[in-house]
């Protein structure tokens, strides 16, 4: 299947290049790509995938063959990019013509159609890494800012690459909203059902992320928005309210980049924890293992055990075998006469004893060692039940830190299998469970080092009587295996301190700072919060002393009038009338006045108002 839009690759090649002009790599000037074939470069093509995912590609490096061969250069960066998105496209990412892309570098705009559809190909892949990557949000916050035209056309790239993966649901389709700007998160939604169980939890994170990071950008506009009206409304206050009003803002700001940095640490946070569950998990691999030696050394002692049995139906015959020779010893005494025939079969008799006390011994011998291996069989069956409760420990201790990133709000896609903790005396995580799994180790240490000496000691003993070589072989491999075991378990002790320390501090440093960032955010609310309040309280104050002066300055008018009008009322009524109506239009034209001037005050305060009462849910939203 090749990707293109109605057997048009060069308008889409055209559409990814424009994609391709948002990176940060282009817009600081770090390389240079005039068109969409300078992006093909292998050099080039690094730098764009090391944006989009620093963490995966940080030690990602092309060596000269692959700097000289560009087809080798883009097979190598595409592998990396198939083992991101977990093998999902291997077999189409191998089946590439990287040697007809690399033609398209050198011919441009004379290349052939296939040599297009090939590029436009590699680039579809790039398009749903980059959907997929670490700086998502980022991607598709520079999709969305695209030109109508080039996000259908990114849409549709999509679309055709799900189908590589055995997407067949996730199809958008070709009827668009003329306009949607939201429309690449739907398709990216779409695209994403088709991974795995395992997948399907993240990607559900991923969407709800993303809608609550566009909701709350509408609310930032928004009350950015009406904050701008507000400062239009209050142009005309003192400058010292200004000021205070610059510093919360500023004070808002630094909450800002608090909570930014907060959720980078959550970040931090999650990618340690992940590492932890990975750690535990092969450490649950280690002691499976460890059991399953448990069932081959049963059935070696098994087959010891069969031998022992058998040597004792040997020494049963032995015994019979000596009686009789007794029996014909006492008889070949009595019916022999001559010293010299005599003694000769004395001598025999005496060598079949000695034969006889030396199998009896060896007898002996071969029972204490039945003795020993049943030993070693219990001790076995002990260590086999304990590796059991250190995967029940273990398994507990996955879950626990599992429930506690998914308090947090941090999704663990891990699988781990679930096996029963019940009886387990000690919570995972804490100073006890630390404490008895050392106290565990030190006894399985102690155990082993007590099997290696008394395996050392029965070697020498079954050495220096001439026992069979294979089973000296044997019991020497076992020494070897148990020398191992002990050392394995030594190390584990020390990993396990190691671990406990480390995770104790690091959880004492984590609530400390996070305790002092919340009260230090809450003492900054509360100091805010009575700023404003003494704002409002001296507006109000001087609201009144103006009112109480307009009032007193029209009354004593007014009596200068009234006083003037008495002392000259027989000079010129005339005047005084005249002074009176214009009094009168005086006093009218002052209480206007006056009442023009306590809507004003009551207007900017209502004004102040809503701006704190918007700056304190701005500065909610911000704390949340």
């Amino acid at each position: 299947m090749v990707i293109k839009n109605e057997n048009n690759p060069k308008r889409t090649l055209e559409s990814c290049f424009e994609w391709f002009e948002t990176f940060k790599a282009i817009e600081h000037g770090d390389i240079v790509c005039t068109s969409i074939y300078d992006v093909l470069i292998p050099t080039n093509l690094l730098i764009f995938i090391q944006e989009l995912s620093p963490m995966f590609f940080a030690d990602f490096l092309l060596t000269n063959e692959h700097i000289e061969s560009k087809a080798k250069g883009l097979h190598l960066i595409m592998d990396g990019i198939n083992d991101y998105l977990d093998g999902r496209f291997h077999e189409e990412i191998d089946t590439l013509d990287y040697d007809l892309i690399v033609s398209t570098i050198e011919d441009k705009d004379q290349s052939k159609l296939s040599a297009l559809n090939e590029a436009c190909k590699l680039f579809g892949f790039i398009v749903v890494f980059a959907v997929e990557s670490e700086n998502h949000e980022e991607v598709i916050n520079n999709m969305m800012n695209l030109s109508e035209a080039t996000q259908i056309e990114m849409q549709h790239i999509i679309q055709i690459t799900g189908h590589f993966g055995g997407n067949e649901e996730g199809s958008i389709s070709d009827e668009t909203d003329n306009g949607n700007k939201y429309e690449i998160n739907n398709h990216t939604n779409s695209l994403l059902q088709s991974r795995n169980s395992q997948g399907i939890s993240h990607t559900e994170d991923l969407e709800n992320r993303i809608e609550l990071l566009e909701h709350e950008l509408k609310e930032e506009k928004a009350a950015r928005q009406q904050a701008e009206e507000n400062a239009k409304k209050v142009a005309a206050r003192p400058i010292n309210v200004l000021e205070e009003t610059e510093k919360l803002e500023n004070e808002v700001w630094l909450l800002q980049n608090e909570k930014d940095q907060l959720v980078k640490d959550k970040r931090d946070l999650e990618v340690k924890y992940r590492n932890d569950i990975k750690d535990l998990q092969n450490e649950l691999e280690m002691y499976k293992n460890e059991a399953s030696k448990v069932t081959g050394l049963e059935q070696q002692v098994k087959k010891w055990k069969d031998k022992v049995d058998s040597l004792l139906e040997v020494k049963k015959q032995n015994e019979k075998l000596t009686k009789q020779l007794e029996d014909m010893g006492d008889k070949c005494e009595d019916d022999i006469d001559t010293e010299g025939i005599g003694g000769g079969v004395k001598k025999m008799l005496q060598t079949y004893k000695d034969r006889i006390n030396y199998l009896e011994n060896q007898i002996n011998r071969l029972n204490q060692d039945k003795e020993d291996l049943q030993v070693l069989n219990d001790s076995l069956k002990q260590q086999g039940d304990q590796i059991q409760k250190d995967i029940q420990i273990r398994t507990g201790q996955v879950q626990v830190l599992r429930k506690t990133l998914e308090d947090a709000g941090i999704p663990i896609a891990a699988d781990i299998e679930e096996i029963d903790t019940t009886g387990s005396d000690f919570v995972p995580g804490t100073t006890n469970f630390y404490i008895a799994q050392i106290s565990i180790l030190k006894d399985q240490l102690n155990t082993q080092k007590e099997l290696l000496q008394s395996e050392q000691k029965r070697l020498k003993l079954l050495e220096s009587h001439g026992v069979d070589s294979t089973v000296v072989a044997t019991l020497k491999q076992q020494i070897m295996i148990r020398e191992q075991e002990a050392e394995l378990h030594q190390s584990a002790k020390l990993d396990i301190e190691k671990r406990s320390q480390i995770e104790l501090r690091l959880l004492s440093t984590c609530l400390h700072e996070m305790a002092l960032k919340y009260h230090q955010c809450k003492s900054i609310v509360i100091q805010l919060d009575e700023e404003l309040s003494a704002l409002k309280s001296k507006y109000q104050t001087s609201n009144k002393y103006n009112n109480n002066n307009n009032i007193n300055d029209n009354t004593g008018y007014n009596n200068n009038d009234n006083t003037e009008y008495n002392n000259n009322i027989e000079y010129n009524n005339n005047n005084n009338n005249n002074n009176n109506n214009n009094n009168n239009n005086n006093n009218n034209n002052n209480n206007n006045n006056s009442n023009n001037s306590d809507l004003q005050p009551n207007s900017v305060i209502e004004n102040y108002s809503d701006s704190d009462v918007e700056t304190k849910s701005e500065k909610n939203n911000y704390i949340n």
